[in-house]
């Protein structure tokens, strides 16, 4: 395949039409995407808040000198941390698919709702079906991981971008 502007961004089975700003499905679907902000993005995607630390542990130095260190190993913190790590990459996730997304021109079906929501929480947000939406699109995991490299990739800087961000915090001197 060539790198055409409607196809240069592609995985197999999948690809992002440059032009009309869609990812194009294996089947043929079009979801349409937004611009986003590739700081933004980055931001939420590096977001640590809430992330346990490691306990403390008295530590015997040479000499007889106790100490105090973190200790990364603890079973119940590597638990913790694991956790955390899941649920912050399902943040990233539905942040990305509910921002990245244009859910002016693309919306969730009706009766794929109605049929899921037994399974679903009462407090579960509109973000979170738009993530569920999209995410049940994919019976194979690793097409799923292409088509959120195809919606990140598509928030990384731009020359204009770079550009713009240059113009705007230029400094007086």
């Amino acid at each position: 395949m060539s790198d055409t502007p409607e196809t240069a961004a592609s995985v197999p089975q999948m690809k992002l039409d440059l032009v009309s700003r869609n990812i194009v499905l294996a089947s043929g679907e079009r979801i349409p995407t937004l611009k986003m902000n590739w700081l933004l993005v980055e931001r939420v995607r590096a977001n640590e808040d809430g992330k346990p630390k490691p306990p403390i542990r008295d530590v015997t130095l040479a000499g007889g000198k106790l100490s105090q260190e973190a200790n990364p190993y603890d079973p119940e913190y590597i638990e913790a941390l694991q956790a955390w790590e899941l649920a912050r990459n399902l943040r990233f996730l539905v942040y990305l698919i509910s921002k990245g997304v244009n859910w002016k021109l693309y919306s969730i079906d009706g009766a794929w709702r109605q049929e899921n929501s037994f399974y679903f929480s009462e407090t579960t947000t509109e973000d979170e079906w738009r993530y569920l939406y999209i995410a049940s699109k994919f019976e194979d995991p690793d097409d799923f991981n292409a088509f959120v490299a195809l919606l990140s990739g598509s928030t990384s800087p731009t020359p204009e971008g770079i550009a713009e961000a240059k113009e705007t915090f230029q400094s007086d001197d």
